[in-house]
């Protein structure tokens, strides 16, 4: 049985002995102890259980520490979906949540999950912050073990505000008042299945109506990046909408979900106020968008990356404007720079007149990033864009034996579902609507310092004056008369 937590890329077809990444892998043990002072709060075991949801794909060992009554069941959880470890654990990485000895401490409050190498942050009953606490517990988990062999990792303390996107503190702590959804999820690969695990775990009773757009089928690979997933669910090869909404219904027995097993073109059903778009590929985010309402979501992952961004039709620009925009436009000088190690001039020359990246250049930046120099050799005589849109790689890239291993990074998709879901139900609550802010991070790096707005509505565009967005005006035209 092929061991899907890692994965190789060089030659095709290459299946090379993934010992040197599995003894990493499976010599670690994760622990995430909590807080007895904390530990009855419901947003404790939440933040704790998806955490853990996440570490089980990856790691051999895992297990929550503490006293709660909920402990047992959740740790006897674990050991059902990973039972075998191959190798003793040789070293230890401790998640502290509360007033505990810990190597990394994860707290939330408000909007907001926090992360400290130092101390620990509060905690209290913020359900929104617990669902992101989740993921950061996974990130953090992943960088503590992976920090010496991935030059792409920064380990430092930050926040992630669902409400500000920012460092600071939020503008307004609101209440959670979201009760009746009108969702489509489009897309239900990793980042669908993050999105409807996120609903699952939301704090009150759902009402209203979520629609599964997807028609693909799980199949065993699926185990290792989604989320909750269990093994016997996945070689069962059922319709991924189909599992999704027995998940849902379990959860919000007053929820109606509704089944679309299809693809994005071929929708023609009834177009619920908000579309959270997750299709993997950008031909298809670019023909969904004549079947969405007035509000989007669009996200995305690339790599270790998380993007998403709310649109407004009218307001702001549609996704066809988002991608049409020429990368230089998109693309924050500063960030670039700071990842290269150039300053924003040479950035900025490069990336408009297409110059190509030499051997000296592509070095220092290898040299910069503490990384080897052969893979950033690869783009000899590309232009800056190409390097930059393959930078830093897909998932979390390590070396074996002279290949490339790929190895999960499951906690990025779920923060994307996340916060696409936040995102979505702002829209469902009058006082949240007016927090509407979009997102490009990187989970490796510092999460809050690579944040972006959505761009400026683009007038007469050509794209938006085409033939095919006409199809959208023909529905919305149709609602507004109705």
């Amino acid at each position: 049985m092929i061991d899907y937590r890692v994965s190789f890329v060089g030659t095709v077809g290459d299946r090379r002995d993934p010992s040197v990444v599995l003894s990493v892998i499976e010599a670690s043990e994760i622990i995430i102890v909590v807080d007895d002072a904390v530990a009855d709060m419901r947003e404790t075991q939440v933040a704790c259980e998806r955490g853990a949801d996440l570490l089980i794909r990856l790691f051999d060992h895992v297990r929550i520490a503490g006293n709660a009554p909920w402990l047992n069941p959740l740790n006897e959880r674990l050991n059902k979906t990973r039972p075998i470890a191959k190798r003793k654990h040789e070293r230890t990485v401790v998640v502290g949540i509360g007033q505990v000895e810990a190597d990394v401490y994860v707290g939330f409050h408000d909007w907001k999950a926090e992360v400290s190498l130092f101390e620990p942050p509060p905690v209290s009953a913020a359900p929104i912050g617990a669902l992101l606490a989740g993921p950061l517990i996974a990130s953090e988990a992943f960088k503590a073990v992976f920090q010496d062999v991935i030059p792409e990792v920064y380990r430092a303390s930050y926040a992630v505000d669902a409400l500000t996107y920012g460092n600071q503190i939020s503008r307004a702590a609101l209440p959670v008042l979201a009760n009746e959804v009108d969702i489509l999820i489009a897309g239900c690969g990793s980042v669908g299945f993050a999105i409807v695990d996120a609903l699952v775990y939301w704090p009150v009773p759902l009402s209203g109506r979520v629609v599964l757009l997807d028609n693909g089928f799980v199949e065993e690979r699926n185990t290792y990046k989604y989320a909750w997933l269990p093994y016997e669910l996945a070689v069962g090869g059922d319709a991924k909408v189909n599992l999704l909404k027995g998940r849902l219904e379990h959860a919000h027995p007053e929820l109606q979900v509704i089944v679309e097993p299809k693809k994005v073109e071929e929708f023609d059903g009834d177009v619920p106020l908000v579309a959270v778009v997750s299709v993997d590929n950008l031909p298809a985010r670019r023909q969904s968008q004549d079947i969405y309402t007035k509000h989007a979501i669009n996200v995305a992952i690339e790599a270790t990356r998380v993007e998403h961004a709310s649109m407004t039709y009218g307001d702001t620009a549609c996704i066809y404007c988002y991608y049409h925009n020429s990368p230089e436009e998109r693309l924050n000088y500063d960030v670039v720079a700071a990842t290269v190690g150039r300053d924003q001039k040479w950035v900025e020359a490069m990336l408009r007149s297409n110059e190509t990246l030499d051997d000296v250049t592509l070095r220092a930046i290898a040299q910069y990033r503490s990384s080897d120099a052969e893979p950033f050799l690869a783009f000899r005589g590309q232009p800056l864009r190409a390097l930059l849109q393959r930078f830093p790689y897909a998932e979390a890239t390590v070396s074996v034996g002279g290949v490339q291993a790929r190895v999960s990074t499951a906690f990025v998709s779920s923060m994307a579902g996340t916060l696409g879901l936040v995102e979505a139900l702002k829209l469902h609550t009058t006082d949240a609507s007016a927090y509407r802010e979009s997102l490009c991070a990187d989970m490796l790096g510092i999460f809050h310092r690579n944040n972006r707005k959505i761009p400026a509505k683009v007038e007469d565009c050509a794209i938006c004056a085409s033939l095919p967005r006409q199809q959208y005006y023909r529905k919305l035209w149709k609602t507004d008369c109705a």
